[in-house]
């Protein structure tokens, strides 16, 4: 006898779950809503291929995950760090890399990095050292 059919991986029965667990969240995540209803997130990023409605879905979760990681990482409520990693995970950079062609068809590769925390804490100190000195 055939098992009976379980909303399990009913798209539409997943796109009211994720959308309940986007508005009822502060910082959605996208593999939380999985493992909170027993859902293989493979499978569902599979689903979303074909299925436009669900892609949409997940990048309304991945949007909002963004803007909150964003608000909280600048005011202080997330971990800097850690906001700093899920935003790179999210496409983020914190570099920037420009390529130029010169004439001889030769690509050109300036990257520039930005400070990291250790390094800005760094020349706060120098900064603070040498308007101390001023001062004397």
């Amino acid at each position: 006898m055939a098992r009976p059919k379980s909303p399990k991986y009913e798209i539409d029965f997943i796109l009211d779950t994720m959308e309940d667990y986007i508005e009822s969240t502060e910082l959605p995540i996208f593999k939380d809503v999985c493992v909170k209803n027993n859902w293989c997130s493979d499978y569902i990023y599979q689903l979303s291929v074909n299925n436009e409605e669900l892609s949409r879905c997940i990048k309304k979760l991945s949007d909002k995950k963004e803007v909150e990681l964003e608000r909280g990482g600048l005011t202080g409520k997330y971990n800097k760090t850690m906001a700093v990693f899920s935003l790179k995970q999210l496409g983020w950079k914190d570099k920037i890399e420009l390529e130029q062609t010169n004439s001889n068809d030769n690509a050109i590769k300036i990257e520039m990095v930005a400070p990291s925390e250790e390094d800005v804490e760094r020349i706060k100190r120098i900064k603070e050292q040498l308007f101390k000195n001023d001062k004397n």
